[in-house]
């Protein structure tokens, strides 16, 4: 039987997701499609527009038919780890025959090749690197895929990572696509959260942006969160929480957070000092090596588990898996897992507390941080000890 895997973070879930997922099942002759799905916070460094309880609905309601964990130490991550994280829980799971990734170019060739071809250049990316080229920059220099084509160079990191826990999955490319059949066009992600956000307060715009940009079930459970307050979730409702723990910790607790080396810690707790907004504070920090987005993750991991980190080597693979959701239909593919995965399989963090503490308490810590910055103020906290996976 094939089942076939897919990696994402549904932020929000829109009809190129859509399509993917039935292309992959297709093109694989796949029954069930397991999605690994970041949780309340991305690989950019930003929260999800949309909590993690509602995308894992939105993901089983229009394809996934389970949905998995994959913990913030690796969802909030470079690409490199991001990617080791979402794959060592797919090739743990002893039934998941096929890798899916959406591809600018849907040249898996092409894709294996620049994935060896960076692999043999090793040397050559450590020497752009400390003479300040980003990573993205230094990859494309190296293996030949554009910048701007991340899809392709995340897929390269699945390759790599294919190769380092030597699976059996079989990788498959799906080239993005950028209409409908009806010639609609598709909107990326990115272009949708940038939409929402331009008009974040402003309901009836956001409600007709959904309803446009997003499938039926999607835009449904937009709509529900929307009305609750609790969508849409942006970075700059979290700025106050971000400069508090800068300027309170300062150099000493900040260089002891992923990402921080050669002193940056002077230059973020400065940077703190000196400015007045988010914007600013971001700004200030980027340079050639440092990325937006590097810097972004290190205020999300200095508001969420401190200097303390999460104590796991993000080197490693996920010691479990946690399943957030599955169709009852599933039910069958869930036993199979349970009985096949080669790491223990839960249904709760409070399960998952019992074989590996540190990332337990980083994914309760970001939920809990998470539901603070609420449009509509904050929600209890405790939830991701007490809320149940979702069954539809």
């Amino acid at each position: 039987m094939n089942v076939v895997g897919i990696i994402c973070e549904y932020n929000p879930f829109h009809f190129g997701h859509k399509y993917q997922i039935e292309e992959a099942k297709r093109l694989t002759g796949s029954e069930y499609a397991v999605a690994v799905m970041s949780g309340n916070f991305v690989q950019r460094g930003e929260p999800a527009l949309m909590s993690k309880s509602s995308r894992v609905k939105t993901a089983l309601e229009e394809g996934a038919d389970i949905v998995l964990e994959l913990p913030l130490t690796y969802a909030c991550s470079s690409a490199q780890f991001f990617a080791q994280g979402a794959v060592s829980v797919l090739s743990s799971s002893g039934v998941v025959t096929h890798l899916s990734f959406g591809s600018e170019s849907g040249d898996l060739s092409k894709i294996v090749d620049a994935a060896d071809n960076f692999e043999s250049k090793q040397a050559s990316i450590k020497e752009k690197l400390s003479s300040g080229a980003s990573y993205a920059k230094a990859v494309e220099s190296l293996t030949g895929i554009a910048k701007g084509d991340s899809n392709d160079i995340l897929a390269v990191e699945y390759i790599r990572a294919l190769k380092k826990y030597s699976s059996d999955m079989i990788p498959l490319p799906v080239k993005r696509i950028s209409e409908l059949s009806s010639g609609e066009k598709i909107y990326s992600a990115a272009e949708i959260r940038n939409a929402i956000l331009k008009h974040s307060g402003e309901p009836k715009k956001i409600a007709a942006i959904c309803g446009k940009f997003l499938p039926s079930f999607s835009s449904k459970n937009a709509l529900e969160e929307l009305s609750a307050g609790r969508f849409p979730v942006c970075l700059e409702n979290f700025s106050q929480v971000f400069f508090a723990k800068l300027r309170s910790g300062g150099p000493d607790f900040i260089k002891n957070l992923p990402g921080v080396s050669e002193g940056l810690e002077n230059k973020l707790y400065d940077a703190s000092l000196d400015s007045t907004s988010l914007e600013e504070l971001i700004s200030s920090c980027v340079s050639k090596r440092y990325t937006a987005s590097r810097i972004k993750r290190i205020l999300v991991h200095a508001m969420v588990c401190g200097g303390n980190f999460y104590g796991y080597d993000q080197r490693r693979p996920v010691p479990y898996i946690r399943v957030l959701g599955m169709r009852k239909e599933a039910s069958k593919l869930s036993e199979m897992i349970a009985e096949k995965s080669s790491v223990p399989y839960v249904m709760s963090n409070a399960d998952a507390y019992k074989i590996c503490p540190e990332l337990a308490r980083s994914e309760a810590a970001a939920n809990d941080v998470y539901s603070v910055c609420f449009p509509c103020g904050t929600a209890k906290g405790r939830r991701e000890y007490t809320d149940k996976f979702t069954v539809i």
